[in-house]
C-alpha cells in the first residue's frame, strides 16, 4: 500500500509540475518571447507616425525665377466700376486669386462677359524681360507700343500683356466685340493698371 501511495503521489506531483510548465509556455508566465509579442503591435503603432514624418517629401520651393510674394491687391488694379463701364452691364463681386507670385482678379456678367487682370511678379527686371521675350519668340506675338517697358497682343488667352520692371501684367476683355475693339479697351485698361503697379 505504501508503495502504491508513494507512486501515486509522485505521478500527481509530476503532473502538477507539467501543468505549471505548460501554462508558462502558453503565455501565462511572461517569458521573453511572449513579452516581445505583446509589445510589438504597440511599438509598431507608435513608430509608424514617426517613420512617416521622416519619410515625408520636402516642401516644394518657389521656382527661382519668380518672387515669393508682394503687396498687390489685384482687384484694386481694375475696379468693379471700370469693369462695368467696359462691359456695359452689371458684374458680380470681384473674384480674386492671390497665389504668389500670381495675382489675379476677374469680373463676370450674367452673360459670361468678362474683364480680368493677371500679374506675375518676377525676382528681377532681367528675369521678367527674359520671360517676356521668350513668350514673344515662342508664340509669335505682335509687339505694341505705348504700355510699360514693352507690350504685346496676347490673344486668344489675354488681349494685351505688358512688362514693367519685374512685373508682367495681362488684361482680358471678353465683351462679345470684334478683336480690335476688345484690344483697344484692354489697352486703355492696361494703362490704368500700369499706373497702379508699385
Amino acid at each position: 500500500m505504501r508503495t502504491t501511495s508513494a507512486l501515486l503521489t509522485a505521478v500527481l506531483g509530476l503532473s502538477a509540475v507539467g501543468l505549471v510548465l505548460l501554462l508558462a509556455a502558453c503565455g501565462g508566465g511572461g517569458g521573453k518571447d511572449s513579452a516581445e509579442d505583446q509589445t510589438t503591435p504597440t511599438e509598431q503603432k507608435t513608430q509608424a507616425p514617426a517613420e512617416q514624418e521622416t519619410q515625408a517629401p520636402a516642401p516644394t520651393e518657389e521656382p527661382p525665377d519668380v518672387a515669393a510674394g508682394g503687396d498687390i491687391d489685384p482687384c484694386a488694379l481694375v475696379t468693379k466700376v471700370e469693369a462695368e463701364a467696359i462691359l456695359g452691364a452689371s458684374v458680380g463681386e470681384p473674384k480674386p486669386l492671390v497665389a504668389p507670385p500670381v495675382f489675379d482678379c476677374t469680373y463676370d456678367t450674367s452673360d459670361f462677359d468678362r474683364v480680368g487682370v493677371s500679374v506675375v511678379i518676377f525676382t528681377s527686371e532681367d528675369v521678367a524681360a527674359g520671360s517676356f521675350q521668350s513668350d514673344i519668340d515662342t508664340n509669335g506675338y505682335q509687339e505694341v507700343d505705348g504700355v510699360g517697358d514693352r507690350a504685346y497682343r496676347s490673344e486668344p488667352i489675354f488681349n494685351i500683356t505688358f512688362q514693367k520692371g519685374r512685373y508682367e501684367a495681362s488684361i482680358t476683355v471678353n465683351a462679345g466685340l470684334e478683336d480690335d475693339e476688345e484690344f483697344a479697351l484692354a489697352k486703355d485698361l492696361a494703362e490704368k493698371v500700369l499706373a497702379r503697379l508699385p
